[in-house]
C-alpha cells in the first residue's frame, strides 16, 4: 500500500499519508482513534512515557466503544514511529494527513481532514494494492458495513500476534475475542 501513496496523494502530501498509514499499521488503533491521537490536546488519545514504567497510550472514555478509560501498552513499532518526532515538535495532532486540494489547484477548506475523508483517500490508496475495503456481502450482493482499511490492518496485526501471544493480541485490539474483528472482514 505504501508504494501507491504518492500516485494518489501527490509528492507534496505523500509523507504525511505514509506516516498515517504506518501509524495505522503499528498502533492497532481504529482509523477514528488514530486521527484522535495528540501529543497534548485534552480529551484525546495520548502516548505517555513515565519514568520506570512501560510506555502506554491512554484512551479517554469518550474515545472508547465501551465508554471506559483505558491504558494499553505502546507496541514497539508504534513507539518507534512516535519517537521519530523530535520532542520540540510534539504538540497538537500526531497524525495530520494533508489535504489533496492542492492537486487540483485549490486551497484546503479545513485545517484538518475529517475521518471520512481520510478513509476515502486510504481506500483510493489501497485499491491498486488489492485491499478490499468493503467486501461484497455474499447474501445480498451489496457492500457490507464494518471492515475498511483500518479493520483489515488491525486484523492482520492481531493475527500476527496470535501465533505467539493470543492474550496480548486480544488486549491490543481491545476486543473480547479476535473473532469479533474477523466477523467484519473476509
Amino acid at each position: 500500500m505504501l508504494d501507491n501513496v504518492e500516485s494518489v496523494t501527490g509528492q507534496g502530501a505523500a509523507v504525511s499519508w505514509w506516516y498515517a498509514l504506518r501509524g495505522l499499521w503499528e498502533s492497532a488503533l481504529r482509523l477514528n482513534e488514530l486521527m484522535h491521537v495528540s501529543w497534548d490536546i485534552p480529551g484525546t488519545i495520548q502516548p505517555v512515557w513515565k519514568r520506570g514504567r512501560l510506555p502506554v497510550i491512554e484512551i479517554p472514555h469518550t474515545m472508547q466503544k465501551n465508554a471506559t478509560e483505558d491504558s494499553i501498552p505502546l507496541l514497539p513499532g508504534f513507539e518507534s514511529l512516535l519517537l521519530e518526532t523530535p520532542p520540540a515538535d510534539r504538540s497538537g495532532w500526531v497524525f495530520q494527513p494533508m489535504s489533496l486540494q492542492g492537486l487540483r489547484g485549490r486551497s484546503a477548506k479545513t485545517e484538518r481532514l475529517a475521518v471520512d475523508w481520510v478513509k476515502r483517500i486510504l481506500s483510493r490508496i489501497g485499491k491498486p494494492a488489492g485491499v478490499v475495503v468493503e467486501p461484497e456481502n455474499r447474501r445480498t450482493g451489496g457492500r457490507r458495513g464494518g471492515g475498511g482499511v483500518d479493520y483489515l490492518m488491525i486484523l492482520q496485526l492481531g493475527s500476527a500476534f496470535c501465533s505467539s501471544a493470543m492474550p496480548v493480541a486480544v488486549i491490543l485490539v481491545r476486543e473480547s475475542h479476535l473473532s469479533t474483528r474477523r466477523s467484519f472482514v473476509p
